[in-house]
């Protein structure tokens, strides 16, 4: 198989010409601020920040970004995205995806929490 990883701004459209996946699999920021006070001091103490929290006001920006991203080229018709995603803020994923995906599913994690998407780009 022919493997590529590319390394991108997903807030830039640079970079979008002439790529186009098969998948595109991310674990953004996706913990709420507002639950800062519930993380583990071992998590706090070893992850920047910025890697972890996405403000209340707009936990989803990191998905729909990438989501507009697959729409725009980035995925081919057929192409997946898989995510992993607070279980708090899922049922929105879910909601915004199926405007250009098909096949949205949300996936339970071995503590039965919806914590995966998978959606197909409509052919």
């Amino acid at each position: 198989a022919q493997v590529t990883f590319r390394r991108q701004d997903v807030f830039s459209a640079d970079g979008i010409q002439g790529a186009s996946y098969d998948i595109i699999v991310s674990n953004p920021p996706y913990v709420l601020d507002s639950e800062r006070a519930e993380m583990s001091a071992n998590v706090l103490g070893h992850e920047p920040s910025a890697a972890l929290f996405v403000p209340d006001s707009d936990p989803l920006r990191f998905y729909l970004a990438l989501a507009r991203y697959a729409a725009a080229g980035g995925l081919k018709p057929g192409g997946r995205l898989y995510f992993e995603c607070n279980p708090l803020t899922i049922a929105a994923l879910a909601s915004q995806l199926e405007a250009d995906f098909d096949e949205v599913e949300a996936i339970r994690d071995s503590f039965g929490r919806k914590r995966f998407i998978i959606a197909s780009l409509r052919s």
